[in-house]
């Protein structure tokens, strides 16, 4: 497979795996998502729908694992890292949100994403106050 033929296969996934969470197919979009991330490891897309099925299906524990992956795989992932701090939140853990968000934060620097480190500051201080 060319390049071309690869996206447009990566998106097929990302589409369908989607549609499977409209469904309320969590499973089967979950394996989706694996399939996907198998094909690209580094698009945080994968990690993060992935995730996603798992606090869907109240496997919070699970989904800040696959997060937690996410970010070193698709690094850096401003993106993986809000949902770990999500996650770690929904846990109970505000010392493990409080690392993802300034993980956040610092990736979302890296790549002059302000609205991601915008959301990212936001969500630490809200997180922050509750402590």
């Amino acid at each position: 497979m060319n390049t071309i033929e690869e996206q447009r296969a990566l998106e097929a996934l990302y589409t369908t795996g989607l549609w499977l969470i409209d469904q309320n197919r969590l499973n089967d979009a979950a394996r989706v998502f694996q399939a996907m991330m198998v094909c690209q490891p580094t698009d945080e897309r994968g990690w993060l729908a992935l995730g996603t099925c798992h606090e869907k299906m109240d496997n919070v524990k699970v989904a800040y694992s696959i997060f937690e992956a996410g970010r070193h795989a698709a690094s850096p992932s401003a993106r993986c890292e809000i949902a770990r701090a999500r996650a770690a939140r929904a846990l109970g853990n505000e010392d493990l949100a409080l690392e993802a968000y300034d993980a956040a934060i610092a990736a979302a620097e890296a790549a002059d994403d302000e609205q991601l480190q915008s959301l990212a500051t936001m969500e630490r201080e809200q997180d922050h106050v509750r402590i």
